[in-house]
């Protein structure tokens, strides 16, 4: 018996599971949704991926067959591009969704997949289902209570280190990560990106942040508009696989000027957004397939016209900004896997699909690259279902400033971190960008970015620096294109 690989998961106990064959247990027991093994036994290779699809996991059947979670080990010189992979990450920015090398294969989220060395045959053995947690009577306070101590569980069960480290931004998810490690007796050391100088609000919130966190080492990583190309440059090699997109180039450069490459474990908060269906692409998704006769809306809000029947290709046509009108079928069938209403479905989709695989492989990859360990608490499947089963009337608000006046937003979990942060930090609007129209440098950057790709006239920034950095990992990498 072998282990092909492993990350976050013990090499003994991925033996026995190949041994015993009990698969369910594996998600039972893991809730933190960032695992995967593979074992090689009597000529079977088994490849477990966990539930979200956060840690890759690829194989190859060309030649002898073989599993990796790193994808550079298994590309051969000489492979061919993947036409549509190659497509699909220029949209996506991130490899792990469809395969950008025709060789090369990708296990499921939450799947667990049997190979065959002789036959070259793959045979689903397990998979798991997300399943909302009953809780349609709830009330506001029984809600945050659950919510509280299951966060406290999802990282007091992933804690491995005394000390770690943590993407400190200066907003409420990040900040409640720290305040519990801090509880529960880890020491915490917090890097902040400021890509709009020191002088930026994220900087000043983030201060406030350490504070409340009990951070005593905080470094806060400060981006020049002259750094970008080097930070663009860097990122194969920060990164490891062709991951990119512009907030990408901030966290490059954070990988190359600080220390946090020297932790041993390091949080960060992404998902809550994406889980609460409040990202703006998910509550016009809700609106269009809520209410997809509405002819006068759509004329109020010219994004509602991209209208399509199937979710998935509508979700696809939105995020790719009009590059492609179609998901692929690897993906509805896991978007579709389990039974969901129509909230339920979009925020799964974009868990899948959209923001979590590129707006959390954006922190995430880096530390994974280098074999550190990496624990998002937003990730954990017992958080996950529980907030799927949120009712209606706890998930949506009203404001006549906003584009859709009634809207999906993540109230429930500002009125948690009310309990632990200021009102005016658990209220700011925020987001974690690099402009490329900051000042002529960073527009005189933009301008070194290709604008085609394969046929394809690039819409935005994202797509221009992801297929950058794709055009230099094929040349690296020796690959037909």
């Amino acid at each position: 018996m072998e282990v092909l690989t492993h990350y976050n998961f013990d090499p003994e106990k991925a033996k026995e599971f190949a041994k015993t064959q009990n698969w369910a247990e594996i998600f039972k027991t893991r809730r933190d949704s960032i695992f995967c093994f593979a074992v090689r036994h009597k000529g079977k290779i088994y490849a477990v991926r966990d539930h979200l699809g956060i840690t890759p996991l690829y194989y190859r059947l060309k030649g002898a067959p073989i599993a990796s979670h790193d994808l550079n080990k298994i590309v051969k010189k000489g492979d061919e591009v993947n036409e549509e992979g190659a497509k699909f990450l220029v949209i996506s920015q991130t490899p792990k969704l469809v395969p950008v090398v025709k060789e090369i294969e990708i296990v499921p989220p939450g799947t667990v997949l049997e190979i065959d060395e002789k036959t070259r045959q793959t045979k689903v053995l397990y998979e798991y289902h997300i399943t909302p947690a009953k809780i349609k009577g709830i009330t506001k306070k029984e809600f945050i209570k659950k919510w509280d101590q299951l966060f406290t569980k999802a990282i007091k069960d992933s804690i491995q280190e005394k000390e770690v480290g943590l993407y400190l931004s200066g907003g409420m998810d990040s900040a409640l990560i720290a305040i519990t490690l801090n509880k529960l007796g880890v020491k915490v050391n917090g890097y902040t990106s400021a890509p709009w100088g020191l002088k930026s609000s994220e900087v000043a919130y983030s201060k406030i942040n350490a504070k409340v966190g009990k951070i005593k080492k905080h470094t806060i990583d400060s981006l020049k508009t002259e750094t970008y190309l080097k930070s663009l440059e860097n990122m194969l090699s920060i990164y490891g696989i062709p991951h990119a997109e512009t907030t990408a180039i901030a966290v490059s450069h954070m990988w190359s000027t600080t220390n946090i490459g020297k932790e041993k474990q390091i949080y960060f908060g992404q998902n809550s957004d994406t889980l609460s269906a409040s990202v703006s692409h998910q509550n016009y998704l809700w609106w269009t397939h809520l209410f997809p006769g509405w002819g006068l809306l759509k004329k109020i809000v010219p994004l509602l016209q991209t209208y399509q029947s199937d979710l998935a290709d509508h979700y696809i046509t939105l995020i790719s900004e009009g590059l492609t009108t179609k998901c692929p079928d690897r993906i509805k069938k896991i978007i579709n896997r389990s039974k969901l209403n129509l909230t339920q479905k979009i925020t799964m989709a974009g868990m899948l699909l959209a923001h979590s695989p590129r707006d959390g492989e954006v922190l995430f990859q880096p530390g994974f690259n280098k074999g550190i360990i990496m624990s998002d608490p937003y990730y954990n499947i017992d958080l996950v279902e529980l907030y799927l089963g949120l009712p209606f009337r706890f998930r949506m608000a009203f404001s006549r400033s906003q584009t859709l006046w009634f809207y999906h937003e993540k109230k429930i979990l500002r009125w948690w971190a009310l309990k632990y942060l200021p009102k005016k930090l658990v209220y700011r609007k925020k987001a974690f960008t690099v402009s490329l129209e900051r000042n002529k440098r960073a527009k005189a950057f933009q301008k070194k970015l290709p604008t085609n790709f394969r046929g394809l006239k690039l819409a935005g920034c994202d797509q221009k620096v992801s297929t950058y950095v794709f055009s230099k990992w094929i040349k690296k990498k020796g690959l037909k294109p």
